[in-house]
């Protein structure tokens, strides 16, 4: 028989302080490569802004004089912009990979230890596929959220915020039109944001007991 409950996900805040200090204690050993990892992502940030400035340099540059000197200068400089993007991509990607795989690491030896100390009755009650979820699934998508998440949304910040002070300094009047949008924008994604985090919670019911399922038919 499959024992499953539909309070076994906590539905909480979106953010809960006191969660996000304990995933932060996580980080903490590993600050050193953190910092190495947002200077990558600073670099790749700065280099995605500064290829259209220099498109929009390079065509200005064809219809006044001395052009192919200019050109050939515009040229060696966005080969160097673009190596030095793959670069940093590169060190991102690594660097990222290596926190995420670290964290993981230590988040799955806590969670074993904690586990070793619960009694057999805990287990019964909440299910192998509850556990199993929180074991397997959970955890994979707290490294996601290392690996990817977080150094997505600090690389669209930043893109946000270079776009902006570009768009004020190259024509304001033009930018304050362009922002006139924004307000839509974020009620449409508060919108879809209650719509996902329902799926969400819907998925992680259904993987618990598909996982419960799976584990009471094998162990008989």
């Amino acid at each position: 028989m499959i024992r499953h409950q539909d309070d076994q996900l906590v539905l909480g805040k979106a953010y809960d302080s006191q969660i996000a200090r304990r995933l932060v204690g996580f980080l903490l050993p590993y600050r050193s490569r953190l910092w190495l990892v947002t200077l990558f992502v600073v670099l790749v940030t700065a280099a995605d802004l500064s290829l259209p400035l220099l498109f929009s340099r390079a065509i200005d540059e064809v219809s006044g004089e001395a052009r192919m000197s200019a050109l050939n200068v515009i040229g060696v400089t966005f080969v160097a912009i673009v190596l030095l993007r793959f670069l940093a991509m590169w060190g991102q990607y690594f660097n990222a990979q290596w926190l995420g795989n670290r964290v993981v690491l230590d988040i799955r030896n806590s969670m074993f230890r904690h586990l070793q100390g619960l009694s057999i009755g805990y287990i019964d009650r909440r299910g192998v596929g509850a556990v199993m979820t929180r074991i397997q699934n959970d955890v994979a998508v707290i490294q996601q959220m290392f690996t990817d998440t977080v150094l997505g949304i600090i690389s669209n910040v930043l893109v946000l915020v270079g776009i902006v002070v570009i768009m004020l300094v190259t024509n304001w009047r033009m930018a304050l039109i362009a922002f006139a949008v924004m307000p839509i924008m974020i009620l449409i994604m508060r919108s879809w944001q209650r719509y996902a985090k329902a799926a969400y919670r819907t998925t992680r019911r259904t993987m618990a007991v598909v996982n419960a399922n799976l584990a009471e038919s094998i162990d008989g």
